[in-house]
This record gives C-alpha cells, structure tokens and sequence, in this order.
C-alpha cells in the first residue's frame, strides 16, 4: 500500500500539468464544447483521485493528512481546483481558471516532491473538530487564492480592451462582467468555508474554555471578504474596483497567514 502511495503521489502533479495544458488549449484552439466538456470531466476525475490519495495517506500512515506542512499544500492545491470547479459549474466558463490550475501544478509538485512518510501524528490531530477546523479553513483561504485569480485576468483584460490590443488568447476570455460574477462567487464560497472553519474553532474553544483570540486571523480575513462582499451588493460598485479590492483583502489574507502559526499555537497545543 505503501508502495501504491508513493506512485499515486509522484503521478498527482503530472496529471495536474495535464489538466492545465488542456484548459490552457482553451485559450488559442477552435472552440470545441465537446473537448471542453472533456477538461472538466478530466478535472472532477483528478480531484477525485487526490482526494483518494489523502484518504490513502491517512490510512497508511495512520494520521489526518493534514499534520505536516506539505500535506497541508497538498491539500490547499485540492481545495483551489476544487474551487474553480464548483465556479466553472455555476458559470460554464472555463479559461478563467488558468491561474488556479497553475497554481495547483505548482503547490501539488512541491507536496509531491517533498512529502515524508512517517506514521502517526500528535494526539490533537485525532480530534475530529481540529482536522475539520482546518479543511474549512484551507477551503476558504483556497477560494479567496482562486478569487485573486479570476480578480488578475479580469484587471489585465480590462486594460487590453482599454488599450484596443485584445489578441487572441484575450478574446478567448469571457466578458468582464462574467469574470466579475466569477470573482465573486469564489470569494462568496471563501466566506462560506471560512465562516465553517471559525464556527468549528469557536466550539472546541467553548469546550475546553479558552478564549476565541487563537481565531483572530481567520476574523481579520473573514471580516475583510465579507465587507467586500456586502459594499459589493449595497454600493454596486464596478469590477474593477471589485477586482482591485479581491487582490488587497488576498494580500491581507496571506498577512494573516503568516502568522497563524503563532496565533493558533494555543489551539493546536491546548
């Protein structure tokens, strides 16, 4: 089983590069639905063979295959595609998911390059509450990086068209409004996932009778998207202001990030 690990884990980052090239295809190829329908037929299968190899790395090693850092990279590439997945479905566009699925390329070859193989994990980790706490949170700082994504695309095609130098693989991205509504949705899911992730530290705190201050990364973040999405409803504001705002509230996300370890060390120590 050990052995059947190790493959599936070297395969993963080649069948990403794969399921990239054939989006990327997208960009510069004759418009063929039926090839598209195959990319995202290809991306749900991927997904589904990832999430397979997590659960095979739990059982194999015995832990939540969220202990170590590259497990957690590994994880978050899972979350950003899965990401941009539920968005293609909802708005059947597809190559706006080009920096998204680059990215997972990149965090899923790092994980894959580095991950170690040793069995068993701290006694925390066995708490059901804390590995769900952290697969709400990755999902959620995962879809405001997809977010971030569709917000980059949308300001560089804005200023093409602002520019009349649209080339082909431009004209091949859908309307600026789409690319808005994309941005949107994938910041609407982070929210979702994050507002998961602090209910689920909110209540192991309760129970044990620490305070909620561990929680305040994921509130600064949460409180950043959530007002941009709600100024976004109440002040209608353009795309690009959306745009803009979706890449500072990501910056400020990756801000907080950093320092989560040092702001949760009381909740994976208590």
């Amino acid at each position: 089983m050990l052995l059947l690990l190790k493959g599936v884990t070297g395969f993963l980052p080649v069948a990403y590069a794969l399921v990239f090239s054939l989006y990327f295809s997208f960009l510069y190829g004759e418009r063929r639905p039926g090839l598209e329908r195959v990319g995202t037929v290809s991306l749900f299968v991927l997904l589904l063979v990832h999430l397979g190899t997590l659960f095979l790395r739990g059982l194999v090693l015995d832990h939540c295959p969220l202990v170590t850092a590259f497990e957690v990279v590994s994880f978050l590439a899972l979350a950003i595609a899965a990401t941009h997945l539920m968005v293609e479905c909802v708005t059947g566009d597809r190559t706006p998911g080009i920096p998204a699925l680059g990215l997972a390329v990149l965090l899923q070859t790092a994980a894959s390059s580095y991950l170690g193989y040793e069995s068993g994990a701290p006694e925390i980790m066995r708490e059901w509450l804390v590995p769900l706490h952290a697969v709400f949170g990755i999902c959620g700082h995962a879809a405001f990086l997809t977010a971030a994504g569709y917000s980059s695309l949308y300001l560089v095609l804005y200023r093409q068209i602002k520019r009349h130098r649209l080339d082909h693989m431009w004209r091949r991205l859908p309307p600026l409004e789409k690319m808005h509504r994309m941005s949107f949705w994938a910041v609407g899911i982070g929210v979702t996932f994050l507002s998961l992730a602090i209910g689920t530290g909110w209540g192991r705190a309760a129970s044990r009778g620490w305070p909620p201050a561990p929680l305040i990364s994921s509130g600064v973040s949460w409180l950043a998207f959530g007002s941009l999405l709600g100024a976004s409803r109440l002040r209608r504001f353009g795309g690009k202001k959306f745009s803009v705002l979706t890449l500072l509230a990501t910056a400020l996300d990756l801000l907080t990030l950093f320092f989560s370890e040092w702001f949760h060390r009381g909740f994976v120590e208590g």
